[in-house]
């Protein structure tokens, strides 16, 4: 069922991180279309639509028509919380805690005409969770009150990242390849990897490869899911910031990595979405352009 527009603070956005913790959706910064504004505001959704009483089909609740049926709570507003505002970080649930990791901020220049242009600048390098989060029971929109957060490290091993691919296996954090962005505004620095890095704590970090066997990337995905009868860790899509991939790549140390398919069923693509589903990898959407403030995104999946 559709739920229509959500009421954030803000607007829409992209680049958000979300993450489902304690029978709840969590939503955690993003960036706003034009590039302008970047959050740093937590929301969280647990009524999983049970605001939403149609009585017939055709009423707007139903439809989605008249806003959400969704009831999206604030536990940290943009004045609230500590860390910087950011998009493209990585959001894990680890240890009963929320974790933000790296992420990009973004930055507005005018030009001698007078035009405005906004885009990504500097990414960031620390790592940020949040205190035990109480279980919400399911239709419940109530909070006990706002989140607390403190900085695991400022400076991680891993310099500063965004889009890059998290994920929590065999009970350590992992961060997968990513993009550097540093700078400044007329003269920007980017780079992407194909280095691999967990932690059990977030403040130290140990690399695992230095330089995988696919193509440095960002953008892309992991998913962990179970291959006969381990679990490993699955990536796949992405960029290198000129062609855009369809690969898919397995793990089951981080360090190891064979190649799944060079060429899957599904078109090359970049920030798109995968979840292990039952007994299905599911690869939702993207898109096969860099987005930038000018530019309009073409072949949207």
């Amino acid at each position: 069922m559709p739920y229509g527009e959500a009421s954030w603070a803000g607007g829409a956005r992209f680049g958000a991180g979300p993450v489902v913790h304690h029978n709840a959706i969590w939503l955690v910064g993003g960036l706003s279309l034009n590039f302008k504004h970047v959050f740093s505001t937590v929301f969280s959704e647990a009524t999983n639509g049970a605001s939403c009483l149609p009585v017939q089909p055709s009423d707007p609740c139903a439809k989605g028509q008249t806003g959400t049926s969704l009831l999206w709570v604030v536990a940290s507003p943009d004045s609230y919380t500590p860390w910087l505002a950011r998009a493209f970080m990585g959001v894990v649930t680890y240890k009963d805690r929320l974790c933000v990791i790296g992420g990009a901020r973004s930055e507005c220049t005018t030009n001698s005409a007078g035009k405005e242009s906004c885009a990504l600048s500097r990414t960031q390098g620390d790592m940020w969770q949040s205190a035990a989060v109480a279980s919400v029971k399911q239709g419940d929109s109530s909070m006990s009150g706002l989140i607390a957060w403190t900085q695991v490290t400022n400076s991680a091993a891993w310099n500063t990242r965004a889009r890059a691919a998290h994920v929590v296996f065999d009970g350590v954090i992992w961060m997968i390849g990513g993009q550097s962005i540093s700078g400044l505004a007329s003269a920007r620095v980017r780079k992407v990897y194909n280095d691999v890095w967990r932690s059990n704590i977030g403040q130290h970090w140990v690399s695992t490869t230095v330089q995988a066997p696919w193509s440095a990337r960002y953008g892309h995905t992991v998913a962990v899911f179970p291959n006969f009868s381990r679990q490993a860790m699955f990536i796949m899509g992405g960029s290198d910031m000129s062609s855009f991939f369809n690969d898919v790549w397995r793990s089951y140390d981080g360090l190891v990595w064979t190649i799944v398919t060079s060429n899957a069923a599904f078109s090359p693509r970049w920030q798109h979405s995968t979840v292990a589903f039952r007994d299905n990898l599911l690869v939702l959407g993207g898109h096969v352009c860099r987005c930038v403030a000018e530019d309009s995104c073409v072949r949207v999946y």
